[in-house]
């Protein structure tokens, strides 16, 4: 059986650990079961949000030891240095498809993007349970964003009806004031939050995980959160703090489709 085919779209300003940590779970699991590549606007390998490696609030909120060594690894990758470029990749090749997120400015142009969404539009209904030709995807934090974009032929957002996860509205809210003062608007890459757009596209059911004082006491709210689509192959999380668990679900239902 050919390995596994996974393509991951990158863009300015992602976030390190929701591409890096993917990558370097799916890179464990090996070449004689997986191979990876990356697509991005221009062709070219692409930048992540610096201030994410730095912590944006004086050292802090930043990305994790581990996650700083995953990103350390992926970009000195030969994936890594000679990705794609996006209106030239067919979605369709792969088996799974990998969607990030990211606060920064630069992600806009991955979140607007008419050329993804085209792309998404034909590969999300064959995530459905029983499709002929089944694929993988999986979201965090902005990445539902672009699918609540991404429209089907009948004008529909791909995720209506569908359950979804996404980074949270309290998650969003909390950090924009905790920063506000420092970093301006870095916190709200647009208008709407995050969770309310993808509310808004038709979803059957947002899904966010614990997000009470309790929650946060106790700390579940940090703990691994996913979200299945029912029994379909589209899958989604928070935050960056979810990408290991997600990135294993990734993989199992990778195995899935496959029949590993």
């Amino acid at each position: 059986m050919a390995p596994t085919t996974v393509i991951i779209p990158a863009y300015r300003d992602f976030d390190p650990t929701e591409l890096s940590i993917p990558w370097k779970i799916l890179s464990d699991w090996g070449p004689s079961n997986v191979t990876i590549t990356f697509t991005t606007i221009d062709g070219k390998p692409a930048e992540c949000d610096s201030l994410v490696l730095k912590g944006p609030l004086f050292g802090f909120l930043g990305a994790s030891k581990a996650a700083k060594e995953a990103y350390t690894a992926m970009i000195a990758s030969k994936e890594f240095l000679h990705p794609l470029k996006w209106e030239e990749t067919d979605f369709d090749a792969y088996d799974g498809v990998w969607l990030g997120g990211g606060h920064a400015q630069g992600v806009k142009e991955y979140l607007d993007s008419k050329v993804l969404q085209t792309q998404l539009a034909a590969y999300m209904p064959k995530t459905k349970a029983g499709s002929a030709d089944p694929k993988v995807l999986a979201a965090v934090c902005h990445g539902p964003v672009l699918l609540s974009r991404t429209l089907d032929e009948s004008g529909k957002s791909v995720l209506a009806g569908r359950e979804t996860s996404c980074l949270p509205y309290h998650m969003e809210r909390d950090a924009y004031n905790l920063t506000r003062f420092h970093l301006g608007e870095y916190y709200r890459t647009y208008p709407a939050y995050v969770q309310h757009e993808v509310e808004a596209s038709g979803a059957s059911a947002v899904t966010t995980g614990p997000e009470g004082v309790l929650d946060r006491v106790s700390g579940k709210i940090d703990k691994p959160f996913t979200v299945t689509d029912g029994d379909s192959n589209y899958v989604s999380a928070r935050w960056p703090g979810d990408s290991w668990a997600l990135a294993e679900l990734f993989i199992e239902k990778l195995k899935a489709v496959k029949g590993a």
